[in-house]
């Protein structure tokens, strides 16, 4: 059964069914039936499709080429919250009217990034309380193709993300900075090398 929110995003389309191969229904499945039985199993437990959350409701046409070259109803809001919230009634009603069980994303394919790290992460857990409650009312909890309590219990943990990042950054910042000072060196010797200041050998060490 179709899971609606506030908005009804695809108007006048009911659940997918299977009608069969003679159907002349463009909105309905001919070949799959989830209720056929094949070697002991449904289809629907052969064929675990999951709707990929990016690719249907957050890209938006652009290319290297041009601007987007498509809209949605869901992005209209400007408060990131509140587009957040739209762009997930609209998936669960996509994905409960085609019948799928599983829905696959990127962390910040859920909601739009904050201007910091904390912010980011701050928008993440609100919008997956609001997905968790979601799922409880399609009867679908649990199923997406990235474990939604993994990730929940991720980002429970802002603090230590906080912390481990900053490290990865320092030690970035480390890494670079010595690396640069390497290449400068290096460089450095070469041109000392051309000059004739230093003797150039197979051993000359350029550090």
């Amino acid at each position: 059964m179709a899971l609606i929110g506030n908005r009804e995003y695809y108007k006048g389309i009911g659940d997918i069914k299977f009608e069969g191969k003679d159907s002349s229904n463009p909105l309905a499945f001919k070949f799959y039936d989830p209720n056929l039985v094949v070697a002991g199993k449904t289809l629907r437990e052969h064929f675990k499709f999951a709707v990929a959350y990016w690719h249907s409701f957050c890209g938006q046409g652009t290319d290297p080429f041009g601007l987007p070259t498509q809209s949605f109803l869901w992005d209209s809001s400007k408060d990131p919250l509140q587009a957040a919230k739209d762009k997930a009634d609209a998936a669960f009603e996509f994905i409960t009217k085609m019948g799928f069980e599983y829905f696959c994303f990127h962390d910040f394919d859920l909601i739009q990034e904050g201007s910091t790290m904390l912010e980011s992460e701050k928008r993440l857990l609100y919008i997956s309380d609001y997905i968790t409650e979601k799922q409880k009312k399609s009867g679908n909890l649990g199923k997406t193709g990235q474990k939604l309590e993994h990730f929940l219990e991720r980002n429970d943990k802002i603090e230590l993300i906080k912390s481990d990042i900053s490290k990865l950054k320092r030690n970035k910042k480390t890494y670079y900075l010595d690396n640069s000072k390497y290449v400068f060196s290096y460089f450095e010797n070469k041109k000392q090398i051309s000059d004739g200041v230093i003797e150039s050998t197979p051993n000359t060490k350029l550090d």
